[in-house]
């Protein structure tokens, strides 16, 4: 698992919270090799992954399609998606084809990758290598197998390198707010979609009948026009190139029957309100305040974290807070783990450096962003960060920030708990 700084890289994801297409691993893939990495300087073991901890994206800020990757290397390597199990090891997602461009060039693929997912390599035994960089910071880990959804394995490290290695994800949009939630089941009214990824929007659905039209007006926001259905409740969502956002209670809109016909109001000549201001408006960083949580020790459900509405009782946990005005939220989750002290920082614990003195180091074991609305938010969170991936038992801290869309960022908060059978 990555050391402490893999907990900074966490809390660099809101700077992606608003990008379409995102780059992770190596931002830069070399033609010419480095240094070498291959089955036999790593014991037999036929898969590895990079950490590059503080100098790229190396967890999937959400979830999307990763479309083409690159790599400096030799021999039969294909693109590896890992995740990270609920126990701390870690567990195969998928696989590509064998890459046909090993000099840096792209390799097209449509590989699924979830949030909070890795990128790495598979290495047939003794028949490839893939090029490296040092890096101080950098962690390569190796497994002698990983198989897809099977059981969790712990990874072998090595520390002071990177691969020569990235991937393109295209992410899957998410929707968080609809404005206004509801309107004639006759079509015509202009709705609001508000969300992230939005801006590489091919179709907008409402239930299972296409929107009259939309308009993309930014990667967070879509105004569509409804169409004509009948009296219904149903998901609004938005699909591009990363997939189809995921229907939840946030994307609910209500076609109405019409209303009898009334003889229209009056006009008036009133005039709008206009506010004139003589310089650049100022614009301060978001704020968080009243971070809390309604239990600091709970066992895990199997619901996915949503903002819930104020009242209730959830099953695990309620994290509340406020802003004070829309932004986008990270949480990291994070655990002390053990390790060994290597000039001065704690590693993670290798052959080499098994006797240097022990210490503690924190790991990250799950991110979430999301949009949260000025004033009080409530996220019910049960254990698990999204269908496939869920906290272990143990002790956590979660560490908060919120950026607005003006890329400003506000002071993190911290909360402990602990998750129990």
């Amino acid at each position: 698992m990555p050391a402490v700084a893999a907990l900074a890289a966490a809390m660099l994801l809101p700077a992606y919270a608003h990008a379409t297409t995102v780059t992770m691993g190596n931002p830069t893939v070399s033609s010419s090799p480095h240094n070498v990495f291959g089955c036999d300087q790593c014991m037999g073991e036929t898969y590895a992954q990079s950490f590059s901890l503080l100098t790229a994206l190396d967890f999937a800020p959400a979830a999307g399609v990763i479309k083409s990757w690159q790599v400096s290397g030799e021999g039969t390597i294909r693109l590896r998606v890992i995740e990270g199990g609920p126990e701390g090891g870690w567990i195969g997602r998928g696989t590509s084809a064998v890459a046909t461009n090993l000099n840096g060039q792209p390799n097209a693929t449509n590989l699924p990758i979830d949030v909070g997912d890795l990128i790495g390599v598979q290495l047939p035994g003794g028949k490839g290598w893939v090029s490296t960089q040092a890096l101080e910071l950098g962690e390569i880990l190796g497994w002698l197998t990983l198989e897809d959804d099977g059981m969790e394995q712990e990874p072998s490290v090595k520390s002071g390198e990177r691969f020569q290695l990235n991937a393109e994800v295209v992410l899957t949009p998410v929707v968080s707010s609809i404005s206004p939630a509801s309107g004639s089941a006759s079509g015509g009214n202009a709705v609001k979609i508000g969300g992230l990824f939005l801006d590489g929007a091919t179709s907008v659905t409402f239930g299972s009948t296409p929107a009259s039209s939309f308009s993309v007006e930014s990667s967070s926001q879509i105004t569509a026009i409804a169409p004509a259905a009948g009296a219904s409740t149903v998901d609004v969502r938005v699909t591009g190139p990363g997939g189809s956002s995921e229907a939840v209670s946030a994307d609910k809109y209500t076609f109405t029957a019409p209303a009898a016909s009334t003889a229209p109001a009056p006009a008036t000549n009133s005039i709008p309100k206009t506010l004139i201001q003589g310089g650049p408006a100022i614009v301060p960083n978001p704020a968080v305040t009243g971070f809390s949580q309604s239990a600091a020790r709970w066992r895990r459900g199997r619901s996915l974290p949503h903002i819930s509405s104020a009242g209730g009782t959830p099953v695990g946990t309620t994290f509340s807070f406020s802003l004070n005005e829309q932004a986008t939220v990270s949480f990291a989750f994070t655990q002390q783990v053990g390790g060994r002290k290597v000039k001065g920082k704690c590693v993670a614990q290798t052959k080499k450096n098994r006797r240097k003195s022990a210490c503690k180091r924190t790991v990250t074991r799950g991110t979430l962003t999301f949009t949260g609305h000025t004033g009080m938010n409530k996220v019910s969170f049960q254990g698990r960060i999204s269908h496939s991936k869920k906290l272990g038992l143990g002790s956590y801290t979660l560490v908060m920030s919120a950026t607005n869309a003006a890329g400003q960022h506000s002071s993190p908060r911290q909360l402990s708990f602990t998750i129990v059978k």
